[in-house]
């Protein structure tokens, strides 16, 4: 049996059941290639944390998203936030 997962941010963060399988491992992906547009680094942190608790509630759910290409939109987030924040010590020079 699957159950749903609500995930919330701030205190009830830690609320992902460890018995929590992911469904859609794709929409996970799109959310983590979407982290870089929001303006918020809370939000930013608080999603990441999120969606890195719910890959590690269970080893389906991390082959899961290794398998829909978790691993390189985070390495392409991580080129994104570093690039953009290269961008900012430039110009502020």
């Amino acid at each position: 049996m699957v159950r749903s997962v609500e995930v919330t941010c701030g205190k009830g963060a830690d609320a992902v059941s460890r018995s929590s399988l992911v469904r859609n491992s794709l929409a996970a992906v799109m959310v983590i290639d979407w982290l870089i547009d929001l303006p918020s680094v809370d939000q930013q942190r608080c999603i990441s944390e999120a969606i890195c608790q719910l890959c590690m509630a269970a080893s389906w759910n991390s082959m899961q998203c290794s398998k829909a290409g978790m691993i390189t939109s985070i390495v392409r987030c991580l080129q994104q936030s570093v690039s953009a924040s290269l961008d900012v010590l430039v110009i502020g020079e």
